[in-house]
């Protein structure tokens, strides 16, 4: 006569009682929700409120030490001329200093031997007024600086134009996604999800200028405008759909 244990008749039974539980387990798992998702862009434009200019003073000489005190010499002069044209309207810091050797390389090879020292002092003026952009770039270079980099204005604070296209795009970016549930037949359950990137402010950027031709016609002021800034954003909404 056929026997089964106890232990297995057991193992049996937990087997034939539990597959139902896990088949229905199976079909109780949570679906992922139905979506629809659109992205707008928003810009607000405003007027710069800072000035920021960056210029530098260049020196050569046979030995990096010389180099290194003329630059120092001519770069005091420089500050000197700025803090008095600016007084406390403005800042001036040090952006860089560098000291390098100047190479001559053999036109059929070989090894390049040096020939001099040059030293570079980079400077970084940050003007509140902008009415005083014109004065500094005149006066750096009436004084001796040899390259403005450029001149770049920006907003001290742009939380609340950020805000402003950061509510104007969400509200275009909800419409789209709200337009397109509508044409598909879809009923909107809410909100998932709104997702943005970091705004992109356009700054108003002035080319380079060598001062050796402005020094030329330095008995003409520099003509500056600062124009517009715009800040722009993208937000993106997803809708829960069914």
């Amino acid at each position: 006569m056929f026997q089964i244990s106890a232990k297995r008749l057991n193992f049996l039974r937990c087997l034939l009682f539990g597959l139902p539980l896990a088949i229905m387990g199976q079909q109780q798992t949570t679906q992922p929700p139905h979506t629809v998702r659109a992205s707008a862009d928003a810009s607000i434009t405003a007027k710069p409120d800072r000035a920021t200019v960056s210029l530098s003073v260049y020196s050569q000489a046979p030995t990096a030490e010389t180099a290194s005190q003329q630059d120092a010499a001519a770069t005091s002069a420089v500050l000197a001329a700025l803090k008095q044209a600016i007084g406390s309207k403005g800042q001036i810091r040090t952006s860089g200093f560098y000291a390098s050797p100047q190479m001559q390389y053999p036109k059929g090879g070989g090894t390049p031997k040096i020939t001099g020292y040059s030293a570079t002092n980079h400077l970084t003026i940050t003007l509140e007024d902008l009415g005083l952009v014109s004065k500094v770039l005149d006066t750096a270079i009436a004084a001796g600086a040899t390259q403005i980099q450029g001149v770049r204005f920006s907003l001290k604070d742009d939380e609340t134009i950020r805000a402003q296209a950061l509510a104007e795009a969400s509200r275009k970016a909800y419409s789209s996604a709200v337009a397109i549930a509508k044409s598909l037949n879809l009923t909107i359950t809410g909100v998932l999800e709104a997702q943005t990137g970091a705004p992109v402010p356009v700054l108003q950027q002035f080319a380079s200028l060598n001062t050796g031709m402005a020094r030329a016609a330095e008995t003409v002021s520099t003509p500056i405008e600062p124009g517009d800034i715009d800040i722009s954003v993208t937000v993106t909404v997803t809708l829960e759909v069914r």
